[in-house]
């Protein structure tokens, strides 16, 4: 099921690059990696910021929408060019593009942005074997999904990925000098505080990359979105058993390999990814 964005008054996450003032504060990190290629994973990565449109008027010069008092959403987005290790470890990066919107979704922004990245890199980087995408899954909010499960160790605080009965250990997210904390402002300390949202499988010659979008929100804290049906909501609002389910839209290849992420109210989401080579 789709969830639907819940624009409701609060601040709690956003970028580091630019603290937000605005209640509609939210922020996504998202990595979409275009190849391996000799032990590395080059990825165009997009920040993403939500805020509140009287934000675009003040910066940008966007006419403000007339006729409500209401806040209306405003996104910021900005794409880099990312090498990888294979263990997630940031290597080198650069700022390839930048672009707004006034809407609440940020859809018609990222294609063009990423299209323009996407270009982009190519000039700067000799790629010979681009990923492939095969499937792509929204796991609703959960923990275990048809493809992973996304494990926290309390013994040896370690976080893990269970991907094809293997664990693999995630370091990233305890980094905090990590690509990951310098371009989101608040982090999570381990997996135990984050859920699956989307996962994303894409293969070359060399392997295949899976890539996990975590997120936690406001429904989630307040227990409206609950795996467990013994959690009681709070406020008495009706409780979402979450589902995973396939998107309406292809994923086959790497130039409309882009979408809209659900977001909760307040949330705050990035990506990591598990690589498995050939063997």
């Amino acid at each position: 099921m789709i969830l639907r964005v819940l624009f409701i008054i609060g601040l709690v996450f956003g970028l580091k690059e630019d603290k937000p003032t605005i209640c509609l504060s939210a922020s996504q990190l998202k990595l979409y990696p275009i190849a391996i290629e000799n032990d590395e994973v080059i990825s165009i990565d997009v920040s993403l910021r939500r805020t509140e449109e009287i934000y675009g008027t003040r910066k940008y010069g966007i006419i403000r929408s007339s006729g409500s008092t209401k806040m209306k959403p405003f996104w910021l987005l900005k794409s880099y060019l990312s090498v990888y290790d294979k263990q997630q470890c940031l290597k080198e990066t650069t700022v390839l593009d930048s672009s707004y919107i006034a809407s609440k979704t940020y859809i018609d922004s990222l294609r063009p942005l990423f299209n323009r990245s996407f270009q982009k890199a190519k000039k700067k980087m000799s790629i010979k074997n681009f990923l492939k995408p095969e499937t792509l899954s929204f796991c609703d909010y959960q923990r275990t999904c048809n493809l992973v499960e996304v494990k926290y160790d309390s013994l040896t605080n370690s976080d893990h990925v269970n991907y094809n009965k293997k664990n693999y250990y995630i370091s990233m997210i305890k980094d905090s000098t990590s690509h990951f904390s310098k371009r989101i402002y608040n982090q999570s300390e381990n997996l135990d505080w984050l859920y699956v949202n989307s996962v994303r499988k894409m293969s070359n010659l060399e392997g295949s990359i899976v890539v996990l979008h975590l997120q936690r929100g406001h429904e989630i804290g307040m227990g409206w979105i609950a795996s467990d049906p013994r959690i009681k909501p709070d406020y008495g609002t009706e409780q979402i058993i979450p589902k995973e389910y396939q998107p309406d839209f292809s994923y086959s290849s790497l130039d409309k390999s882009v979408y809209q992420e659900p977001m909760l109210h307040h949330g705050f989401g990035f990506d990591i990814f598990v690589v498995e080579e050939r063997k």
